[in-house]
């Protein structure tokens, strides 16, 4: 379920520190598109931050951020930010919606730990060891 893959990604040897030493853009791959299995596992760790991490990825105030808020106003946060990031990938499509442009908006929204995760889901970048979640069972 959800939490397995969010507790998987989370417990990893992967520290926050290790991530302070590289820069946002170097992670993620402009080639990679984020897949569902991305925002589950970074949508625990954005918390109410997601507004601004939805900005950061060049979402409209109005009508789409306020369309999930309203639309999911008896959700928790953590879902409010899973259905605006899928939002924004259905939107953009494959080729706009990357690993890259996540990774950059989540550092600029200040959520390193949402990148710490993100990092361990599966993403292809630059030099990180990255574990598959498919393989886990859940």
């Amino acid at each position: 379920g959800l939490f397995s893959k969010w507790f998987y990604c989370y417990l990893t040897d992967f520290s926050a520190s290790q991530l302070s030493n590289h820069s946002f853009s170097s992670l993620g791959s402009d080639d990679e598109p984020v897949t569902q299995s991305h925002c589950h596992c970074i949508s625990p760790l954005v918390g109410g931050k997601w507004k601004n991490l939805l900005r950061n990825l060049g979402v409209a105030e109005v009508p789409t951020i306020e369309n999930v808020d309203n639309n999911h106003s008896h959700e928790s946060v953590e879902e409010k930010c899973y259905q605006g990031l899928l939002m924004w990938m259905r939107s953009c499509g494959a080729q706009t919606a990357t690993t890259k442009k996540l990774c950059v908006a989540l550092g600029q929204t200040g959520c390193t730990e949402a990148l710490e995760a993100l990092s361990k889901a599966g993403m292809s970048n630059n030099g990180f060891i990255m574990v598959n979640l498919s393989i886990i069972a859940c």
